[in-house]
């Protein structure tokens, strides 16, 4: 348990820089950042919950957590690049 502790302390000291340091970072750095953690976060939340969960979702949340952020950050790329906006 102290080990976990320890560990999210150190998350969220990480998170905690870089959005107060957001301004000197690059956003790549940061998308970076959040896909790790997001992949670390829901990796340890599944492997706590492993008796009470199925092995089918347990599998699905990794992929989740895996697909999400590039798929999140390649679309503010093209929105940023491309120019591709939404109006209503």
């Amino acid at each position: 348990m102290l080990k976990r502790t320890i560990s999210g302390a150190v998350y969220v000291a990480i998170i905690a820089g870089f959005f107060l340091l957001r301004e000197f970072v690059d956003y790549r750095l940061f998308h970076i950042l959040t896909y790790f953690l997001t992949v670390a976060g829901t990796f340890e939340l599944a492997r706590a919950l492993k008796n009470s969960i199925m092995k089918g979702a347990f599998i699905a949340s990794i992929c989740f957590a895996i697909a999400f952020v590039p798929i999140y950050a390649l679309g503010e790329y093209v929105i940023l690049t491309v120019g591709v906006g939404f109006s209503l």
